[in-house]
């Protein structure tokens, strides 16, 4: 094995491990994004129940404006609470993606780095070899000459 094309497998290596680390990245954005996502969500679930047990507690007398202003209100808090959700939906199918993606290029990195390893052991067992031929060869050498 030529010392340069362990050099390019190692380079292709590195590539690989940097793609991984991006995505890394980016997968713990998504994360980050998910869970203010889901906290939002749960305040605005928490705030909709307030309302709700208000205007059943209340005990007040309700306007019949009054009472629909105060569903219309309920109702924009439901819709946003529903938009949470889809973006929690999408963030999710992100994740997902991201995480695959991950997988597969920490594979591929592994992979590579295995082979870079065996091109190394097989490049030391050359050396070796070519170490040992010179040896012999200098020792017929001087076995020759002292003759």
């Amino acid at each position: 094995m030529s010392i340069r094309r362990s050099k390019k497998i190692q380079v292709a290596r590195d590539v690989t491990q940097q793609k991984a680390d991006h995505v890394a990245v980016e997968l713990a954005a998504e994360r980050e994004q998910f869970n203010k996502y889901s906290e939002q969500r749960r305040l605005l679930d928490q705030y909709q129940r307030e309302y709700s047990d208000h205007l059943v507690s209340s005990g007040q007398s309700w306007s019949s404006v009054q009472l629909q202003e105060y569903r219309t209100f309920i109702l924009s808090i439901s819709q946003a609470l529903s938009q949470q959700e889809k973006l929690m939906a999408e963030t999710a199918s992100k994740i997902d993606l991201l995480q695959q993606r991950w997988i597969k290029v920490r594979q591929s990195e592994k992979a590579l780095g295995k082979i870079v390893e065996k091109m190394d052991a097989l490049q030391i067992v050359d050396n070796e070899r070519l170490q040992q031929k010179i040896s012999d060869e200098f020792a017929q050498r001087s076995q020759y000459q002292s003759k």
